[in-house]
């Protein structure tokens, strides 16, 4: 060693070395203060906006729990069976919610259209909703209403309408009296937040919602049944009963919006199938507007956007745990925009070498786009501005974040709420604008040539819905979609355009 130290070009390098070290820590000491006072500096901002950012906070507009059905009864029940880690009796609490995974198809809706220039030899994909899945399948427009001939046989249902319903109240009936008891016992129905928990999917995906979709697709295929048997009364009460679970599950954020906007879509399809063969009664579709009325859905937008801020606290835990912070950020990115930037931080092992004011620089940005979302729902007007704010977010981060920093994952998650939530606000006015123009049939006896006063405007621009009168019979309500051009007018076939929206 003595002799080593006596060599120039080995000081030189031991130097050299000794003065990279010096300055990787001072860059790392300054990375550590810049990024904590970012932090402290967004969190600043926060405060003087008024955003909840704790889970106190956020839960401040709760109501009393006597007042609230959501927290009693079987959902309850549910929400405690689903709750990390499991708790004793949990197959039990949930043997009610697990008797609805059923029944199951043997055949595709429809058989799938193959295009002119696909291979004779090559095998046609098979529609979305056919074959394996859990719960039963929705209808496609195409098809118009279930066709219960596809029923499996050893389901025990049947393959015809009526025994299908038989069975159907024999094994789900007291679950359902239940279910509708409970929601509707006490005056207000709202979730509490998702728990401290150390799995990301939690914050950002809702597991009992997402296990509740097959109530959801088995009650549109209950209306769908009480409407090929002439009970309209029973497809009503189907309808209604999944619109006020899905108050139920959507009152909780941050995906409440994504439940609320699927549930819309599957029990749109009972709804049409009922208007297109002019089976609803006044009373039916009064119940059924006002029940769509009552959803509200730009509070539910607001909240899930600021619960967004629960994921907060995984930072300053992913700073302090590495390995925990490798092993799951892949798990968050799975719902997300941002793969490509997840995968790349897992690939190549920055998150061992990252100071650790990357992590609070990461929070500083993060709380920033999402109070900048937050902006963006409470502003009054079109919900036009809330796609293209999510867009303009999308476009201001994404392309920076892949240029400057691969390892960068602040990207905006409450961007998603607001593309979300601006379809299904359009979806939702378009069910009860075709509820009130079916109802204004059967009054005058005919549809109307222009749309009645009382119909809602299209929330996405604040201007009429596009309608016509079918020539075979009927109507049909749209919305011109996000370009803000009615390209299915401007179609001569006046065929169903991409862009357009229609229930």
């Amino acid at each position: 060693m003595k002799h080593l130290l006596r060599r120039k070009r080995f000081r030189v390098v031991a130097y050299c070395v000794a003065a990279l070290l010096a300055l990787l820590a001072a860059g790392i000491s300054a990375a550590n203060r810049r990024g904590a006072k970012e932090l402290r500096r967004a969190l600043e901002e926060a405060r003087t906006e008024g955003i909840p950012i704790s889970r106190e906070e956020l839960e401040s507009d709760m109501p009393p729990q006597q007042l609230n059905a959501a927290l009693h009864g079987i959902l309850q029940e549910w929400e405690a069976a689903m709750a990390r880690p499991p708790i004793q009796g949990r197959d039990a609490r949930l043997a009610s919610l697990r008797s609805f995974i059923g029944p199951q198809w043997d055949t595709p809706w429809s058989e799938p259209k193959i295009a002119r220039s696909a291979s004779k030899h090559r095998k046609p994909k098979q529609p979305k909703g056919s074959l394996e899945i859990i719960g039963p399948p929705h209808p496609l427009p195409s098809v118009g209403s279930a066709d219960f001939r596809l029923l499996k046989k050893a389901d025990g249902y049947g393959r015809d309408p009526a025994s299908f319903l038989a069975e159907f109240e024999s094994r789900h009936g007291a679950t359902l009296s239940r279910l509708r008891h409970d929601l509707s016992a006490l005056p207000n129905l709202r979730r509490q937040l998702a728990d401290t928990t150390p799995l990301v999917t939690d914050l950002v995906r809702d597991r009992l919602a997402y296990r509740c979709e097959s109530i959801h697709a088995a009650l549109a295929l209950r209306a769908e049944a009480a409407l090929q048997t002439d009970q309209p009364d029973l497809a009503t009460d189907s309808i209604l009963l999944s619109l006020k679970l899905t108050e139920a599950l959507g009152s909780r954020g941050p995906s409440g919006t994504w439940t609320m906007s699927r549930t819309l879509r599957v029990i749109a399809k009972p709804l049409r199938t009922g208007i297109a063969r002019r089976q609803w009664r006044e009373d039916d579709l009064h119940r059924i507007v006002a029940e769509l009325e009552s959803m509200d859905l730009r509070a539910a937008v607001k909240r899930d956007v600021e619960a967004t801020l629960l994921m907060l606290p995984l930072w300053e835990k992913w700073r302090n745990d590495r390995h925990d912070f490798r092993r799951q950020v892949h798990l968050a990115f799975e719902v997300t925009d941002a793969r490509p930037i997840e995968y790349a931080l897992v690939s190549d092992f920055g998150a061992y070498l990252l100071p650790g004011g990357w992590f609070d620089w990461n929070a500083a940005a993060f709380l920033r786009a999402t109070m900048e979302c937050r902006r963006i729902a409470i502003s009054p007007g079109p919900v036009s501005a809330w796609t293209e704010g999510a867009a303009d977010l999308r476009s201001a981060h994404y392309p920076d974040v892949t240029k400057k920093n691969h390892l960068l994952i602040a990207f905006p998650h409450a961007t998603w709420p607001l593309t979300v939530g601006a379809n299904a606000m359009v979806l939702l006015d378009l069910m009860v604008a075709a509820c009130l123009i079916e109802r204004s049939c059967l009054k005058d006896k005919a549809y109307p040539e222009l749309l009645p006063p009382d119909i809602p405007e299209d929330p996405r621009f604040s201007r009429p819905f596009a309608y016509f009168l079918k020539p075979g019979g009927g109507f049909e309500v749209y919305s011109v979609g996000a370009n803000g051009t009615d390209d299915s007018a401007r179609s001569k076939s006046k065929r169903r355009q991409k862009d357009d929206i229609w229930w």
